[in-house]
């Protein structure tokens, strides 16, 4: 039997978290999962883990070092910044994969809160990225004479206010919601 009990709110947070309740065969476990699923989940967790390193390592390679991506300069700049935002998910995964292991969380209630306000950031920028993206090629595509104005400058600036917005965004949001 493992207890999830915890004087600690945030650290009991957090364990409620990596306890997880399984759907299997669309019943709602309310009971910790058996070792079969710990082991599932342990599996999952390292070859998301594992994939997403890889996986963006080699785009993040491959677009700095080589210049293998040949689009124009704001969609290579916010391409490498899914990446990054890619690879730090996959930071928070390996940070919980112990807890999960051990089947209890193992740090204290600061790091529990600065790592949901890492994923969090990581996972909204990457969406507001992907969504970036999508409006750079739309521009690209109505407006094909001011190709020209689309500077790595100007690239890295969106990128850098994407970033600052979704910290300033889930970071606030999230240890307002820790504090109240």
């Amino acid at each position: 039997n493992v207890s999830f009990n915890s004087k600690d709110p945030k650290v009991a947070f957090c364990t409620e978290v990596i306890k997880m309740n399984i759907t299997v065969g669309g019943d709602i476990k309310s009971s910790p999962p058996s070792d079969l699923e710990w082991v599932l989940i342990i599996f999952w967790s390292v070859l998301a883990m594992a994939t997403s390193a890889i996986g963006n390592t080699l785009v993040l390679v491959a677009t700095v070092k080589y210049n293998a991506i040949k689009l124009d300069n704001i969609s290579v700049i916010l391409i490498k910044n899914i990446a990054v935002a890619d690879l730090g998910v996959a930071v928070y995964i390996a940070t919980t994969i112990p807890a999960i292991i051990n089947r209890r969380y193992l740090y204290n209630g600061i790091f529990c809160t600065l790592s949901k306000v890492w994923l969090y950031t990581c996972m909204t920028t990457e969406v507001m990225l992907v969504a970036t993206l999508s409006v750079s090629k739309l521009y690209w595509i109505l407006r094909p004479l001011h190709a020209i104005a689309r500077s790595t400058k100007n690239g890295k600036i969106i990128a850098a206010a994407v970033w600052i917005f979704m910290i300033c965004v889930t970071g606030g949001t999230t240890l307002y919601r820790e504090v109240s």
